[in-house]
């Protein structure tokens, strides 16, 4: 899936290098894809059961789920730490295309730079 996810993205977006690639386009990565693929099969058996008051005996934290016991509810689970969001060579791709910085843009830089501690 990865690979063939990153051709059809690169032929889409690889065109040139005029200007940033559209990252929202990229498909999701293996990982994420095998956790929205859990938490939709989850969703998609208590909906299949409802009408036969039958319900599932399952346990959400094995289909891509967190409990929420404060709310009482189920969250998305994230990825692991070690998953890579983003290629490495995707990553290298990316850069900005902006001729100068405003005022503003300078203002955030600096104050970012400023909170930094290099010790």
């Amino acid at each position: 899936m990865s690979h063939t996810r990153l051709l059809v993205w690169g032929k889409k977006n690889g065109k040139g290098h005029m200007s940033a690639p559209n990252l929202a386009a990229l498909p999701p990565t293996n990982e994420a894809f095998i956790e929205n693929v859990k938490r939709a099969h989850f969703q998609a058996m208590w909906w299949r059961n409802l009408n036969v008051n039958l319900l599932p005996a399952l346990n959400p934290e094995e289909f891509g789920w967190k409990k929420d016991t404060c709310n009482r509810s189920l969250i998305p689970s994230h990825l692991p730490e070690d998953a890579k969001r983003v290629p490495d060579y995707i990553l290298e791709m990316i850069r900005c295309g902006c001729k100068k910085f405003t005022a503003l843009q300078k203002y955030v830089l600096l104050g970012q730079l400023k909170r930094v501690n290099i010790n």
